[in-house]
């Protein structure tokens, strides 16, 4: 299940139609359902991993590209918009940290 999980979470964030962070690198804005999705699927993934001494490298791969991706779009938008990314990047984030 874990697997399952980790690739849904890759296809969350980078589907090439309609993944979180491509639709913010676009311009397309913020997805507030997929934060939500997102949140959800690393919550059950914190649980999974809760007793393992190490979580999977492709995991991991996404995570490091959540932040900086978030970040490098923010110029796109206005600054309401920009406040909106900036919370729903923390949430998401807080999720991770409770994954490692």
């Amino acid at each position: 299940m874990e697997k399952d999980l980790v690739k849904y979470l890759g296809d969350l964030l980078l589907h090439q139609d309609d993944g979180l962070l491509i639709k913010l690198r676009m311009g397309d804005g913020l997805d507030k359902s997929k934060v939500d999705e997102i949140c959800t699927v690393l919550s059950q993934l914190a649980i999974e991993w809760e007793k393992d001494d190490k979580i999977s490298k492709e995991a991991v791969d996404y995570f490091i590209h959540i932040d900086p991706v978030m970040n490098a779009a923010l110029n796109r938008y206005s600054e309401k918009q920009q406040a909106e990314i900036l919370i729903a990047l923390d949430t998401i984030m807080d999720k991770v940290r409770h994954c490692l």
